[in-house]
């Protein structure tokens, strides 16, 4: 089996510019916890009791430890870089109040992060950006003191802001993203797609000759556009097959394809893995991957919720045929395709 490079799978990034502008213009829910890390806009950790009464006895500790001249600041913005604005839990800064009237800190004496499921992220990600060595900062102080936290399981622990289909068309109007853009909204991420080579473009142009032919009228094959599987959700697939004509999506993208086919490279993980279950969820009955890397079409059907065998939503049926095989259509079962005919 030939091997290459997985793709590394990437969500948009945005600038601290772009980050204020998005509060300003009313982007956010109200009450919504986000921080700034690394163009990334992370949810903050939730908060129990125990938590914030860590929060509350670090910052009187500090203030009676650093005294006059200094700020002890609880849950405000930091400005680390142009890429970066998080909201600590306690940061101590030079100054009074006032002197960040106009523009956020920027270079904290001290910060401190009261973690219980975040432990993760505000060791490595948060630890890099500050400047701080990654690792645990031994603070003893007997004031410091709080109750035990109780672990917290996976599915609670903080991750990335999830974006509805309406706020990234937001984005869209507002100029943050561009139609052109290689963006597409999947499970509320803003996911970078995978370049695309030529032996990749090839690939999406075969299959759209191939499947349109198999089809035939009634039906239209559309590439690398838009289409709509949930709220979260509006991927653009390299090649789909919609009931009718273009003329009938005019006023909304389509929403339930007969037919999807991804083109894998160095995202086949991503064709496999996130791709996948997102179809399997919005119920795509035929979803096939042209895996350029083994040259094969991996074809995918009867969609399974997740159960004792599989985590995540995912397909019960998957066949993996080689190019002197022939698929048919769930949606066409008249017509039969080559393998050949979607291989560069």
């Amino acid at each position: 089996m030939r091997t290459m490079a997985d793709y590394e799978t990437r969500t948009r990034r945005f600038t601290r510019a772009e980050y204020e502008r998005l509060i300003d213009l009313g982007v956010f829910q109200p009450g919504e916890d986000i921080e700034l890390i690394g163009g990334e806009l992370m949810v903050a950790e939730p908060q129990g009791a125990p938590h914030y009464t860590a929060i509350r006895k670090t910052a009187k500790a500090l203030e009676a430890a650093f005294g006059p001249g200094w700020e002890v600041r609880t849950e405000g913005p930091i400005g680390l870089d142009d890429e970066s604005e998080p909201e600590p839990d306690v940061a101590v800064v030079p100054g009074a109040p006032d002197d960040y009237a106009r523009a956020h800190p920027s270079r904290p004496a001290l910060t401190v992060e009261v973690a219980e499921s975040s432990l993760a992220l505000d060791r490595q990600r948060k630890g890099l950006r500050s400047g701080h060595p990654p690792g645990r900062a031994g603070i003893e102080h007997p004031r410091l003191a709080a109750p035990a936290l109780t672990p917290v399981k996976q599915a609670e622990r903080p991750g990335l802001r999830r974006w509805t289909r309406r706020e990234y068309e937001r984005l869209i109007d507002h100029g943050f993203l561009d139609e052109d853009d290689p963006i597409e909204l999947l499970d509320g991420l803003l996911l970078v797609k995978e370049p695309q080579h030529s032996q990749h473009r090839t690939a999406v142009l075969l299959a759209a000759k191939a499947v349109e032919r198999a089809f035939g009228e009634g039906w239209f094959v559309q590439t690398q556009s838009p289409i709509i599987l949930n709220d979260r959700s509006e991927p653009e697939p390299d090649v789909c097959v919609v009931h009718g004509s273009p003329r009938d999506y005019v006023d909304a993208h389509p929403t339930r394809p007969a037919l999807i086919v991804e083109v894998a490279q160095s995202g086949l993980r991503m064709a496999r893995g996130r791709k996948a279950a997102a179809y399997a969820r919005a119920r795509i009955a035929d979803y096939w991957v042209v895996n350029l890397i083994d040259r094969v079409v991996e074809v995918h059907r009867e969609p399974a919720r997740p159960g004792p065998a599989r985590r995540h939503w995912g397909y019960a049926a998957i066949e993996t045929l080689g190019a002197d095989a022939t698929i048919t259509p769930l949606a066409a079962p008249s017509a039969g395709i080559r393998v050949a005919d979607l291989l560069p």
